[in-house]
């Protein structure tokens, strides 16, 4: 009784825990059965009535250790028919003694999702119905014709709420398969973003100033710090419990290199990964201001233990600025490095030009 080969495994999933339900089940429906025999108004041969309905008991006991899903469902067939003819046989006078077998079987063979086991099985359990009144006195033929149409309704009622409901797993699994590929492609491509950022904002410098250098100490002493920096990019990123402050404040005097710097922070906390993003930014904007603008350059943080508050970062230098939109397609520091880190962590970079040139680097507080 299983499905389809190409069943997704949350619907193999609900299927094996409908089954497990039925099994469950089918101990009411036995004990169901044994309510309705003990209190059916007339039986003309009682051993039949309770052979019958002992029978069923006995096998819905048993039937929790059968395994094959199959020979499951089979045997509770085999019972639901004989329970069918149990009450005609013991001249129960029109009094059923079926119980909730009738639905435990169907249920059953709908979840096989084979529409030819659904039709067969139907078709027997009607024609089991419209039998009793031939076998049995007291039997009218309208409750017959009555039964058999409740197993019908039933059949599609049930085939209807099945597939209604596998195909909303079906639809949930794919679009959690697309939201996945979704973000994992998102992951990578800020994962390959933020390298490039990175190397550009160490190594290529660096490079390029090896090019540009005109004595051969400087060329070594700029390759040295390539090198150096290149080999803190591949390790591991610093432990969870780094500060945030701390981290902020050897960034920025790195960035400087040199040049007359100031750093206050106001707040402290441990850092995660858009804290990280926010600690490169303003290193880019440090290293950019120390290299194109005039010292003094400024820092000034406010990193709010809260993380439901926002994050503030302004990089401050006396220089004259410029303007962002009339920046080279070439320039990716400023564009990589400073204003598409802070987006890609949900947040704004934004450059202010007047007596001074200020970057406001702004990280919007968790919801």
């Amino acid at each position: 009784m299983t499905g389809p080969p190409d069943d997704s495994p949350s619907v193999a999933r609900l299927r094996l825990e409908s089954l497990r339900f039925l099994r469950r089940f089918g101990l009411l429906s036995a004990a169901w059965s044994l309510l309705l025999a003990a209190t059916a108004p007339q039986v003309i041969n009682p051993t039949a009535l309770w052979m019958g309905v002992g029978t069923a008991t006995a096998w819905a006991v048993a039937s929790q250790w059968v395994a094959p899903p199959r020979a499951w469902w089979g045997g509770w067939f085999v019972t639901v028919i004989a329970l069918e003819w149990t009450g005609p046989l013991a001249g129960t006078d029109g009094w059923s003694v079926t119980g909730g077998g009738v639905l435990l079987v169907l249920f059953g063979v709908v979840l096989s999702g084979r529409r030819h086991w659904i039709v067969a099985a139907t078709a027997a359990l009607v024609a089991a119905g419209l039998v009793r009144p031939l076998i049995g006195h007291g039997w009218p033929s309208s409750r017959a014709i009555t039964t058999a149409l409740f197993i019908t309704f039933g059949a599609v009622a049930l085939t209807w709420l099945v597939e209604r409901i596998e195909r909303v797993v079906r639809d949930r699994d794919r679009l959690q398969a697309q939201l996945l590929d979704a973000r994992t492609e998102a992951a990578r491509a800020n994962e390959r973003a933020e390298a490039g950022a990175r190397l550009h904002d160490t190594v290529l410098q660096h490079l390029t100033a090896v090019t540009h250098a005109e004595h051969i100490d400087d060329a070594r002493r700029n390759a040295g710090r390539a090198s150096n920096e290149l080999r803190q990019f591949l390790r591991a990123d610093p432990s969870p419990g780094t500060s945030l402050r701390t981290m902020l404040q050897e960034a920025a005097t790195v960035a400087a290199d040199g040049v007359e710097l100031s750093v206050s922070v106001v707040g402290d906390r441990d850092v995660d990964d858009r804290d990280r993003l926010v600690v490169a930014a303003t290193a880019e904007a440090v290293r950019n201001a120390a290299r194109h603008g005039r010292p003094p350059v400024r820092v000034h943080a406010e990193l709010p233990r809260d993380r439901q508050r926002d994050t503030v970062v302004w990089v401050v230098d006396q220089g004259d600025g410029f303007d962002v939109d009339d920046l080279p397609p070439d320039r990716l520091g400023v564009r990589s490095s400073i204003i598409a880190r802070l987006e890609r962590a949900g947040g704004t970079a934004t450059l202010e030009v007047g007596d001074t040139t200020e970057w406001a680097l702004r990280l919007p507080g968790e919801p």
